[in-house]
């Protein structure tokens, strides 16, 4: 028997089905989905390959150089030598995906922050997003509660934490949470007093007035427990205070675990940006805020910091307007609902790293082994030495040779004329000048194996100081044929300990300095991803469900 359902019922479920989709897509229900669609246009969809931008280059910290040069933290001098071969090399930008955030020794720190100032660079800068326990502290309440805390422990941060919580009123869960991390909470009221006085046009003029203001100008005080958290917070402040002049006007709360580099490098930056972003729900990296705001003004992202230095454009040169960054030079980066979305090239240096040719200076796929120019740095360290010996010993040499003069054997390497008397002359005395060392004359008086030793360690030095430079030419030529004049990041694709992998449309682990050199690349190209409204699918889906109805 055939049942003819009225139209007016079809209609009305259709509808109401169609609403039923449409109310799961508002709520997010086919985020998932429509996230594996956005990955999969990016890896298959294009037709034509979209190569990152041949002027950014990554300096890979890959696992051989773990290897050879050590375990992490490495030496900074080490580090600063790297940099120094980038500088060498001619970038015309730098971005180091590494904070250094805590104090080594005054002379590496020092030499690091040297090394910073030699060719324009981008730090880093690790920006806490959980504040103190935001569950508790971030509601209204919370902040009121913490305010308290801030205003009991006045200008003393040396009384007891209980006192403190006692003059704060707290409530008993509060009061657990302070007195369970009494450190956490007094090195953010030390924070909060620098920003007031900062806010107020009168910073502390040096850490030890700093810490009689939060001492109760208690001068007898010696060693105490806070100490040293009060010198990291005023270290702190006078990072950023000095980065503060990489950000945009726009201010925000921060936080008292927010990371800057050490203040000698933040004072010789040419740029600065945060390196932390979020995750979608299904855990892969696909969008970031363009700028942090905090209570210095509004950081850049770190990718897109050093795109624009690589421009030469300042933060304050940029506009959001229409829901897109504006650059002066024409560029537009599409933003969507305030966010970045990243535009992935279709090969990001993985190719070089999958294939394990990271080893190497040959740049493959636009990136360069650290390893690569730490080597080339310590044949640099032994060629200098090479040359100081030559010359100590032909100095040598002139005073026991007549014919020549202490000037005639300063230039590396002497000329024909020089070497050819020194020739004639040490065979006379030494015979083969090719042999090392003086055991074949241990029966000459000490002076005269001597002189013996020094003319056989010259000759070998002549002849191997013009094959080290040769050498190192070679090297310098190969790392400069794919740096000069680029955008270089410094970053970990080391897949050990020190692994810095997230989540992308690449795989599950991609190096994090891929992420901000995708956001670079934009900024240098262009580039950009625009998504269709969020309402769009919303009338389409309407409008189907209508007609099917």
């Amino acid at each position: 028997m055939h049942v003819r359902v009225p139209k007016r019922i079809v209609l009305l479920v259709g509808l109401a089905a169609t609403a039923s989709v449409l109310a799961i897509a508002a709520l997010g229900g086919f985020d998932r989905a429509e996230w594996w669609s956005q990955d999969t246009r990016f890896r298959l969809g294009r037709g034509n390959t979209e190569p990152l931008d041949e002027r950014v280059r990554l300096v890979a910290i890959d696992d051989r150089a773990l290897d050879t040069v050590g375990r992490w933290p490495w030496s900074r001098e080490v580090f600063a030598r790297a940099l120094d071969e980038i500088h060498l090399a001619g970038a015309k930008a730098v971005a180091v995906d590494v904070t250094f955030g805590d104090v080594q020794s005054a002379a590496a720190d020092a030499a690091l922050a040297e090394a910073y100032g030699r060719t324009p660079t981008v730090v880093a800068v690790d920006m806490d997003e959980g504040q103190i326990d935001p569950a508790v502290w971030g509601t209204p309440e919370g902040r009121a509660a913490l305010a308290a805390v801030v205003a009991a422990a006045g200008e003393d941060v040396t009384q007891p934490v209980e006192a403190i919580a006692d003059r704060a009123k707290l409530d008993p869960a509060r009061r657990a949470r302070l007195l369970e991390r009494a450190s956490l909470f007094k090195t953010h009221v030390a924070w909060q007093r620098l920003l007031a006085l900062r806010a107020a046009g009168t910073p502390p003029e040096d850490e030890a007035t700093f810490v009689r203001l939060m001492t109760g100008n208690d001068t007898s005080l010696g060693r105490f427990p806070e100490r040293d958290l009060l010198a990291e917070t005023y270290a702190r402040d006078r990072a950023f205070g000095a980065l503060a002049r990489f950000m945009g006007p726009d201010r925000g709360d921060g936080s008292a675990l927010d990371a800057p580099p050490i203040a000698p490098v933040a004072a010789r930056a040419a740029g600065a940006g945060f390196v932390n972003s979020e995750a979608d729900a299904d855990g892969q990296y696909r969008r970031v805020r363009p700028f942090w705001p905090t209570p210095y003004g509004s950081l850049p992202q770190f990718g897109l910091a050093a795109g624009l230095l690589h421009a030469g454009i300042t933060v304050a040169d940029v506009r959001v307007e229409r829901g897109a960054l504006v650059l002066p030079n024409g560029n537009r980066i599409a933003l969507e609902a305030g966010e970045i979305y990243v535009d992935w090239p279709t090969d990001i240096f993985e190719t070089s790293v999958r294939s394990g040719t990271v080893g190497g200076s040959d740049g493959s796929g636009g990136l360069v082994a650290i390893g690569a120019l730490v080597d080339l740095a310590e044949q640099r360290q032994v060629l200098a030495e090479q040359e100081a010996r030559y010359r100590a010993l032909g100095a040598d040499i002139a005073r026991e040779q007549t014919d020549l003069a202490v000037d005639d054997l300063q230039a590396v390497p002497v000329s024909d004329a020089v070497r050819a008397k020194i020739k004639e002359q040490g065979e006379f005395i030494a015979g083969d000048l090719t042999l090392k060392g003086t055991d074949d004359v241990a029966d000459l008086p000490e002076d005269q194996r001597r002189l013996v030793g020094a003319y056989r360690e010259w000759w070998r030095l002549d002849q191997q100081v013009p094959a080290s430079r040769a050498s190192i030419a070679a090297a310098a030529a190969q790392v400069r044929g794919q740096l000069e004049g680029r955008l270089v990041f410094v970053g970990f694709v080391a897949t050990g300990v020190m692994a810095d992998m997230i989540n992308t449309v690449y795989g599950p682990r991609t190096p994090g300095v891929f992420f901000h050199a995708a956001i670079a690349d934009m900024a240098i190209t262009a580039a950009h991803v625009t998504l269709w409204p969020w309402w769009s699918g919303l009338a389409l889906g309407l409008a189907f469900g209508t007609a099917c109805a």
